[in-house]
């Protein structure tokens, strides 16, 4: 049989005397099943004391041997000698121990990618309190937090339905290279959208949620504004002003009809391509006669 080194029973530079167990350990509530087991010459017999936090894990239930009453206990635990006795032929070493309680579970493992997701998630909320005017600072911040999956709407606890959260899915999804990179993205959307919507929104109509349901769409890499009233007495001229001022930094392709746009939208377009390093394609339509040159 195994034989324990002599470093278990010599004290160290502190006067403790133990070590630590690599693998999973077999014990047993039932001392006769211990004695059992280490019947023979020079045996040896650990006696462990569990407490509350520093318990096993009981496996009598699906064990092959359910009368062996078998508690197991994880690897790296740590064993601290108390006290020394011998019975009979059997050497009788009573001893604390320590769980390592840093290991992660199977599930932790599994998710480990939506931890990093959800972290990130959290510091973008903090990031966005922090980076607007205090009037809007909370609520923005918390309409991240809620867009993003970390929490639910306060009414009533329902989640927020208008889009599905980023981080919404169950863990084992995240460990998909392309959902993780689409969660990462979309959750850089929602933080961008909630700023800017911040910024523009001065206690408009249905207030910073709805203006984050105004700008949200404008947040993807490719933006399609020709179905948008952006003539003179627009209603989304201010969004869509706001939005390339803001020098959205995704945008890779952006279509609109350059003959149904007002002054204020054009002027912001061609600043927006002056400064969005991102945009390779820029379709405007057919611009009318005597119109503003698109050459920034």
């Amino acid at each position: 049989g195994a034989t324990l080194p002599e470093g278990f029973f010599t004290p160290d530079a502190l006067g403790f005397r133990g070590g630590v167990e690599y693998g999973f350990s077999s014990t047993t509530t039932d001392r006769a099943q211990a004695v059992h087991y280490a019947e023979g010459k020079a045996s040896t017999v650990l006696q462990l004391v569990m407490g509350m936090m520093d318990r096993g894990a009981d496996i009598t239930w699906l064990s092959q041997y359910p009368h062996e009453k078998e508690t197991l206990l994880p690897p790296l635990m740590g064993l601290q000698v108390r006290l020394t006795g011998v019975e009979g032929s059997t050497l009788v070493v009573q001893c604390s121990f320590s769980i390592n309680m840093a290991s992660l579970t199977l599930e932790q493992v599994a998710g480990k990618r939506l931890k990093l997701l959800t972290d990130m998630g959290a510091q973008m909320a903090a990031e966005v309190r922090r980076g607007l005017a205090e009037a809007a600072a909370a609520e923005a911040s918390q309409l991240v937090r809620i867009r993003l999956g970390l929490e639910r709407c306060a009414d009533g606890g329902a989640e927020d339905k208008r889009l599905k959260a980023p981080l919404g899915d169950k863990a084992e999804a995240y460990n998909d290279d392309v959902r993780f990179e689409a969660a990462v993205g979309d959750a850089l959307k929602v933080k961008r959208a909630a700023v800017l919507a911040a910024e523009m929104q001065h206690g408009g109509e249905g207030g910073l949620a709805a203006a984050l349901d105004a700008v949200l769409p404008l947040q993807a890499s490719r933006v399609d504004l020709s179905g948008f009233d952006l003539g003179d007495d627009g209603v989304m001229v201010g969004t869509v002003v706001a939005w390339m001022e803001s020098v959205p930094s995704a945008l890779t392709s952006l279509t609109l009809d350059w003959g149904q746009v007002c002054g204020r939208v054009r002027e912001a377009l061609l600043g927006a391509v002056r400064k969005t390093h991102t945009l390779v394609a820029l379709s405007v339509g057919e611009p009318e006669e005597g119109a503003m040159p698109l050459d920034p």
